[in-house]
């Protein structure tokens, strides 16, 4: 997190007000839906991991069924595990491969603003 945001969340959240005051955010938007959204796929399939563990580690004295967004489930069974395994390895490759892109957009991004900052001094 220190690589990507060495001010923290404030100075996340500082930058991306930037581009969105400075009118930059459509150029970044598209590919920025994009990494995000492959990380949301892998975090829900963290949160599909974790229910499944919890089920079977502390709640197996009540069977292995569990219940998952309005769907029962059983934790003894493979296919839940493996469903969460590759929504989690789906998520992190969608980011991976989005993430060079993502990368290329915010310094053309930032490089654009910088020469319009520039342009106003002088």
């Amino acid at each position: 997190m220190v690589m990507y945001a060495p001010g923290g969340l404030a100075g996340l959240l500082m930058q991306v007000t930037r581009v969105v005051s400075q009118g930059f955010f459509r150029q970044l938007l598209p590919v920025a839906l994009a990494a995000f959204g492959s990380l949301a796929v892998a975090a829900a399939g963290g949160v599909v991991l974790t229910e499944l563990l919890y089920q079977i580690t502390l709640e197996s004295a009540t069977g292995s069924e569990a219940r998952l967004l309005w769907v029962t489930v059983d934790t003894s069974s493979g296919a839940p595990w493996a469903l969460g395994v590759a929504a989690v390895s789906a998520g992190l490759a969608g980011f991976m491969v989005t993430k060079p892109r993502l990368t290329a957009k915010w310094i053309e991004v930032s490089l654009a603003m910088d020469q319009l900052s520039l342009g106003k001094r002088s």
